[in-house]
């Protein structure tokens, strides 16, 4: 579940705007990447 699914009088009680971008970091094999994007 992420931000987009509450309603924007939500977000923008809990200070999250709608210009805000999830961002997820992880380790991942290179090899997998390049099976996946390639």
């Amino acid at each position: 579940m992420t931000h987009a699914s509450f309603p924007s009088d939500v977000r923008k009680e809990f200070g999250i705007e709608d210009t805000l971008i999830r961002f997820s970091v992880g380790i991942e094999n290179v090899e997998d990447l390049d099976q996946a994007f390639g």
